[in-house]
């Protein structure tokens, strides 16, 4: 059991026995809170290391951007939250320190439209006008959060 389940779990308890006529079941708390700390803590944990690295506002940049395709796209899950954690913060964290020539910005951007063509099970047409907007914008930071969020895709079952 991953620590974010575990704490989750120990908190949708108190809350249920605190009042169990009016909550959900205690598994269903647990999988809620348990999801909006991985998507807060990820944020949270991205921005501080930005703040650190004095890239706050890219990191800003490039947790919004992958938040927004990930909300319109959907994306594969890890079994376990604490491995979510770690790879999703680290992805986030890492994208403003990476430098991308105009050639890269392009060719990340051809095979980001190609995967959320693909294997998107949600909304196809607007993450893919971003996306040529960005072209447009020439934000390495953007294309680099959305690509990251785009292989998530891969492991989606059409």
């Amino acid at each position: 059991m991953s620590v974010i389940v575990f704490l989750s779990k120990k908190v949708a308890t108190a809350v249920h026995n605190a009042n169990p006529e009016e909550t959900s079941s205690v598994e269903r708390l647990t999988a809620l809170l348990a999801l909006q700390t991985i998507n807060f803590g990820v944020s949270i944990a991205a921005l501080l290391i930005g703040l650190l690295t004095d890239t706050f506002v890219e990191t800003l940049m490039a947790v919004a951007s992958f938040a927004v395709i990930r909300l319109l796209t959907g994306g594969f899950h890890f079994s376990n939250l604490d491995v979510c954690f770690l790879v999703s913060t680290t992805g986030l964290a890492a994208i403003p320190h990476m430098q991308l020539n105009t050639y890269f910005i392009y060719i990340l951007s051809v095979l980001s439209i190609i995967l959320i063509a693909i294997f998107s099970t949600r909304k196809r047409v607007l993450p893919i006008c971003i996306i040529l907007l960005n072209i447009l914008l020439h934000s390495p930071i953007i294309i680099l959060a959305i690509f990251f969020q785009s292989i998530s895709l891969k492991h989606n079952k059409r």
